[in-house]
């Protein structure tokens, strides 16, 4: 064999080789996109699955309003499109359920005008001596009354009917 022919020879070789590990990586790449895209359907019907467990009212305007107050607290728009973990929407979606009820608690707060205690009025002095009788009374009628709760109520008692004080 001539030098040109080992040459060829060797090239031919070269490109049957380099063809042969192409089609490999295009297979392995073409078996990845395919396992990768079967990953995140399966991920994708499990989100389906799960998310009205979760959080019954989910729809496409809860999805929305989700994926809008997510950005506007800075969360990066491409992460946002990764997430199909339903834990991780709820998590988001209770956050901004949250913070959306104490600025609205805020808002009414300052609508609502503000109500001041009644004052409490002080008792009277004959409401004051209703109720000392009444508590001697009641001290006297128990099972374990004194003899000086009994004869103060028999005082009171004499002092009303008869109209003086004694």
């Amino acid at each position: 064999m001539t030098r040109e022919e080992v040459w060829e020879q060797a090239q031919k070789q070269y490109w049957e080789a380099r063809n042969n590990r192409e089609n490999i990586v295009k297979n392995v790449q073409s078996q990845i996109e395919k396992e990768s895209e079967k990953n995140w359907q399966e991920q994708l019907d499990n989100f389906s699955k799960v998310i009205p467990t979760l959080i019954p009212d989910f729809n496409e305007d809860t999805a929305k309003a989700i994926r809008e107050f997510a950005i506007s607290e800075g969360v990066n728009q491409e992460f946002i499109e990764s997430i199909t973990d339903p834990h991780v929407v709820k998590f988001v979606d209770d956050y901004r359920k949250l913070k959306q009820g104490v600025n609205k608690g805020v808002a009414k707060r300052k609508v609502v005008a503000t109500r001041k205690a009644p004052v409490k009025k002080a008792k009277t002095k004959t409401q004051k001596e209703v109720d000392q009788a009444t508590k001697i009374r009641d001290r006297a009628f128990s099972e374990d009354a004194s003899n000086e709760d009994q004869m103060a109520f028999l005082r009171g008692y004499a002092e009303q009917s008869l109209g003086n004080n004694i």
